[in-house]
């Protein structure tokens, strides 16, 4: 049975000491009988002792509740308010009221507690100065913003906010770009938190903080203290994703751990935005040379398919935004030359052996493919050790055109190696940036 009065004015109350919002219905229908008439008297002692339980989350009046008598029917109320939007005949906007029951939060206890904690913490530094809790901060336009703590950090204007749970969007959205105006740095702090509850009002703000949230409590302060350097809590993101299926990790990091972006007004220990690019590169990595060895082992021009040439594009230009610097035409062969030579078998040839491709590409009627005949030869050794040709070599034609191979590939510009192709070749096959470097740089083997 619901002891819930069925028409209700003030539909939300706040709890003074978490700070936490609850709908009246909730919070009534939570309790027996017995339980509101205590719950009753214990609102009026609070109110009577200067230290109310529950308050309007809109306008921060003090709250009692009646009951009507006919129905034995519960409802919460409060003095008439003139700014209170609950009591009857009042016209606010759903901004006005936002603001309003933001602002109520600010009062809880829990907030209070958190805005100490930060000072005593931030006090410890050296770094920060003009520490100030709840000063105005004022706008080039005119406009101002109140925020919990600011604090200067190396130059730059910290504007610190105690994430609460009327934390709504259009205030975080607000406050972001009125210190983007203003050549200052929004930094969120919360008081707690739970990656496997989390809610909209944090994923707000930690889903366009690059992943991170920061949290300060007492262990944060002691390490504060200790160092002599502001610390705080930091659990981060460790991939995108919808809040269930996220990893997360965490540890204490001192403020000059962080990257302060006041271009996006973020700050960030861990960066997922490129630990996410990283992830997705590696994934196309690997997808694209399995497609290419599906789509051309074993196969002769004729046999490959029709749409190959298409496809192979795409993926090129896939990895053309993610900023790998590649020729506007590419010749998909030299990819099927390193493949193989990484796998061991033919890939983009019809062939058997390994040494026969080693063979095409020397004797090359034309310049396309010499140039790669170098770093063909290091990936083969690199990857199976420098007698694997001649192992291969059972009619011994290559141990007979080794010298002419070593001499072609210190004086024959046709065999010097062409470096159009090094940033794709680096990022399929990172193995071998460092033999690309080398033959580069110190010009062994190759001119």
């Amino acid at each position: 049975m619901s002891f819930c009065a069925d028409t209700i004015t003030i539909k939300e109350v706040m709890n003074c000491h978490s700070g936490l919002p609850v709908k009246t219905q909730d919070l009534i229908d939570s309790l027996t009988y017995d339980e509101l008439i205590q719950f009753r008297s214990s609102l009026k002692r609070g109110i009577v002792n200067k230290a109310p339980l529950y308050v309007c989350s809109i306008c921060g009046s003090h709250v009692y509740l009646n009951c009507r008598k006919e129905e034995r029917k519960f409802h919460f109320a409060h003095k008439k308010h003139a700014n209170c939007p609950y009591d009857n005949g009042h016209n606010l906007t759903d901004r006005q009221i936002l603001a309003m029951q933001y602002n109520g939060a600010k009062e809880s206890l829990a907030h209070k507690n958190m805005k100490e904690l930060l000072i005593d913490a931030l006090s410890n530094d050296a770094s920060f100065g003009n520490i100030e809790s709840e000063i105005v901060v004022k706008g080039f336009d005119g406009e101002w913003r109140k925020p919990d703590v600011k604090a200067k950090y190396c130059d730059k204007l910290i504007a610190f906010e105690i994430q609460l749970s009327t934390t709504f969007l259009s205030v975080i959205v607000e406050r972001r770009e009125f210190y983007l105006k203003n050549n200052a740095l929004i930094f969120w702090i919360f008081n707690d938190f739970d990656p496997k509850n989390t809610k909209m009002t944090q994923e707000d703000i930690f889903y366009n903080n690059n992943g991170n949230v920061f949290i300060i409590d007492n262990k944060t302060v002691e390490k504060s203290k200790e160092k002599q350097a502001f610390h705080v809590r930091c659990m981060w993101m460790k991939n995108k994703g919808e809040p269930q299926k996220v990893e997360w990790g965490a540890s204490i990091v001192a403020f000059t751990d962080l990257t302060l972006d006041l271009k996006k007004q973020r700050a960030f220990y861990f960066d997922l935005e490129s630990n996410d690019i990283s992830t997705k590169k590696e994934r196309a990595r690997h997808e694209f040379l399995e497609w290419y060895e599906k789509e051309t082992r074993g196969k002769s021009g004729y046999e490959i398919s029709e749409n190959f040439g298409v496809e192979f594009r795409e993926w090129i230009a896939k990895f053309r935004e993610y900023g790998i610097d590649i020729p506007q035409k590419v010749d998909d062969r030299i990819i099927g030359i390193l493949l193989s030579a990484k796998k061991g078998y033919p890939i983009g040839f019809d062939f058997k052996k390994i040494i026969e491709i080693a063979h095409l590409i020397f004797n090359a009627k034309n310049s396309i493919l010499k140039p790669y005949l170098g770093i063909f030869g290091w990936a083969i050794n690199h990857y199976h050790g420098k007698d694997y040709l001649i192992n291969q070599d059972e009619s011994g034609k290559w141990r007979q055109k080794l010298n002419n191979i070593r001499e072609s590939l210190k004086n024959n510009k046709d065999f010097s190696h062409n470096k159009q192709y090094d940033e794709l070749i680096t990022f399929l096959f990172p193995e071998l940036a460092g033999i690309l470097e080398k033959m580069n740089t110190l010009n062994t083997d190759i001119k």
